[in-house]
């Protein structure tokens, strides 16, 4: 493998390496925070380095094309008859896509099945996120790594990672990582946007810094080496200090894509919430709210499908009242979620619907805001959800917590097949563990983004008003809680 090859799988953070059944050199996926999809192609491409997926298998190359490919400078993949695509890797220049063989959308599904094949062939990951249900794969392996660096010569080793604490498996949060090493002064995270710094004891009893700064940067970590040799961290909210040319490139950038951001694309008459108006707390990861309600119509409006669901932790802030810009919705939804729909049967729905449901009345990213059906949780019932290592769905063991469920006004069939809306994270990728819709027939596949089909929503379905429709806070009684 040449040079620029294997910087690219160090990129790419999956790869296989090929058994004695294949000629398989290597395969290498990119892999996105959160939301993996080929989305990073194109931020891949723009920056000159990386891509989704590598191939070196004879039997999947075009002949014609293997003749004109030199050893570990291109990768050529017959995807059916008469489409191809060429990846190119030239040492030094990064990997890109050949635009006039290949349009992006059409490559979107073969990833999937060219990972499969990866797999069959090599057998096994030469790397892993290390899971197992004690957490002891995770600790040896960072262990080995803090020991090299230290061998290395390092005199001090911190950790970034974005494990999380709330809500994280617990073998696998960064308290856990902290207290089951050694050798390791910080551990610095991310994922659960929190906002703390405290010390924590780790396996020989010697102290270890552990900080998160939140989201959004509403906060800065400040983490300082003093005189001594001692740590010192704290988190910054204010500063008065600005930095000339780092003011100057945010004026220029603010410069180019205001006029887009500031792009007027509807008014809302009323404010939609995602919060309590009452107590000022977020209730869309745990009830209905008018925002959830509106997102959900504007799917189902737009995508003409018979239900949308919409995990409340893809809702990120509220649109107030006044001229609704194109940042306002951009501030909604953050993540730049695209739309799909799946033909499922009933049980998918109603499966989705309690994994949804499993932690309330505490909050849940899951939690399922809707539109063209209604549903009851029982709070009462304990959830009876069995999940994997990883928080992914199994199966309901016992008792549902979920019930009365109706979509268009009927009970809900579980055998029936329904047209479901919503976003590729949740729907095609199963994020937030929905595990039940893998392997749906899929309708339609990312056409637009969610801030792009809300917008069209409220310009071509509602004349460019959010009214009263929506007055209520707490929506319309779409989800009863009892």
């Amino acid at each position: 493998m040449s040079a620029a090859a294997k910087l690219l799988a160090q990129r790419a953070g999956v790869i296989a390496r090929a058994g004695a059944e294949g000629e398989l050199a290597h395969a290498a996926l990119d892999l996105a925070d959160h939301n993996s999809d080929l989305h990073a192609l194109d931020r891949a491409r723009e920056a000159g380095n990386g891509v989704d997926i590598v191939l070196r298998d004879r039997k999947l190359v075009d002949p014609a094309l293997r003749e004109r490919a030199k050893p570990d400078h291109a990768a050529c993949v017959k995807l059916d008859a008469g489409r191809q695509a060429r990846l190119q890797l030239q040492a030094g220049e990064g990997l890109g896509v050949k635009e006039d063989l290949v349009d992006r959308r059409d490559i979107r599904a073969e990833v999937d099945q060219l990972r499969r094949h990866a797999e069959r062939i090599a057998g096994k990951y030469i790397y892993s996120f290390c899971e197992d249900k004690t957490g002891n794969k995770l600790y040896k392996q960072l262990q080995k790594n803090v020991d090299k660096a230290r061998k290395d010569g390092a005199d001090y080793v911190f950790i970034v990672g974005h494990l999380g604490m709330d809500g994280t498996t617990p073998q696998w949060s960064s308290e856990s990582v902290a207290k089951n090493t050694q050798g390791v002064d910080a551990v610095i995270d991310g994922h659960s946007h929190e906002r703390f710094t405290r010390m924590v004891k780790n396996k020989v009893g010697k102290d270890v810094l552990l900080a998160q700064t939140g989201t959004k940067l509403k906060t800065v970590g400040e983490l300082v080496i003093t005189p001594n040799g001692k740590l010192k961290s704290q988190l910054i909210t204010e500063s008065n200090d600005k930095d000339a040319n780092i003011a100057r490139v945010i004026a220029q950038e603010i410069k180019t894509y205001e006029p887009l951001l500031k792009q007027p694309v509807g008014e809302a008459l009323v404010q939609l919430r995602s919060n309590d108006p009452a107590t000022g707390e977020r209730i869309v990861r745990n009830r209905e709210c008018s925002l959830g309600d509106f997102v959900a119509d504007a799917y189902r409006a737009v995508l003409d499908c018979d239900v949308v669901l919409v995990n409340g932790g893809s809702i990120r802030n509220e649109i107030k009242t006044g001229v609704i810009s194109y940042n306002d919705l951009l501030e909604a939804f953050p993540f730049g979620n695209m739309c799909v729909v799946l033909e499922v049967n009933g049980q998918q729905i109603l499966d989705a619907l309690e994994m949804g449901a499993i932690s309330y009345p505490e909050e849940s990213g899951a939690f399922m805001q809707v539109s063209g059906l209604s549903y009851t949780i029982d709070s009462a019932v304990p959830s009876s959800i069995e999940l994997d290592a990883k928080g992914n769905f199994v199966r309901v063991a016992g008792a549902r917590r979920v019930s009365d469920v109706k979509i268009d006004g009927k009970p809900l069939d579980v055998k029936k097949k329904y047209t479901v809306g919503g976003t590729s994270y949740m729907l095609k990728s199963g994020g937030d563990g929905m595990t039940m819709f893998k392997g749906a027939h899929l309708v339609q596949d990312e056409m637009m983004s969610d801030a792009d089909t809300i917008m069209e929503y409220l310009q071509n379905h509602l004349n460019g008003k959010v009214g009263e429709q929506y007055a209520n806070p707490y929506g319309d009684g779409r989800i009863v809680i009892k």
